[in-house]
């Protein structure tokens, strides 16, 4: 599936929706899904630092796998959150295409959610779905939970090691809010081994805003 962009992806669920529930099933193995599993758990946790927010704001959480983040969320008081993916692995999950989502969502959400979400081929399309549909207010934020392993690799010049995740929120149109977000910056322990599973849990927390702010890194700023 990760060979996919997002429109192949969403017509071969719709024709074989047992592929989502195999994915999950692999996922709660590696305690990455399900209810309270730690990633979720740790996202959840970053949202109540960061978000500068009523918890009546209206979130979306794209590629909400089996909604477990909003179920999170809720016991904690946030009362205003959608779950959307391609298919309906939970109650109450709203079936869109990430890389497509309806036009009369532009705008409507304080708050964009996309945790381990940005696999398919066209992953810069889904970042700019996700931006328009958050309200440009300064308030507004993106929440961006990755593993390390999917985006490090050199840059254009062929030199050091760089976050590639975070020039990719910069040409989606992303302002990056690097003082509040976590772990985006390579391991030492982890730069020579960056293809192995010693990266495998390792988690970037990203926080950014859809208009321009102080926090902002340079153009030339690398991020290895």
């Amino acid at each position: 599936m990760k060979s996919m962009d997002s429109n192949d992806f969403f017509e071969t669920v719709s024709k074989r929706p047992d592929l989502l529930p195999q994915y999950l099933d692999a996922a709660k193995e590696e305690g990455m899904a399900g209810p309270g599993n730690a990633v979720c758990v740790r996202t959840a946790d970053f949202i109540e630092k960061h978000i500068p927010l009523s918890k009546r704001a209206p979130m979306v959480d794209l590629g909400c796998g089996d909604a477990a983040l909003a179920a999170e969320l809720a016991l904690r008081g946030w009362a205003k959150v959608t779950s959307v993916d391609a298919a309906r692995l939970a109650p109450r999950v709203v079936v869109q295409n990430l890389g497509s989502l309806p036009d009369d969502w532009t705008d409507r959400y304080e708050v964009a959610v996309l945790c381990r979400a940005l696999w398919s081929l066209d992953y810069l399309k889904v970042l700019e779905e996700a931006h328009r549909v958050l309200r440009k207010e300064p308030e507004a934020r993106l929440v961006v939970v990755e593993p390390f392993r999917r985006w490090w690799g050199r840059g254009q010049d062929g030199g050091e090691l760089e976050n590639q995740l975070l020039s990719a929120l910069e040409r989606a149109g992303f302002h990056l809010l690097l003082e509040e977000s976590e772990n985006f910056r390579m391991p030492v322990a982890a730069v020579a081994d960056v293809g192995k599973s010693a990266t495998k849990s390792l988690f970037q927390f990203l926080l950014a805003s859809p208009v321009p702010g102080e926090d902002k890194a340079p153009e030339s700023q690398s991020w290895g």
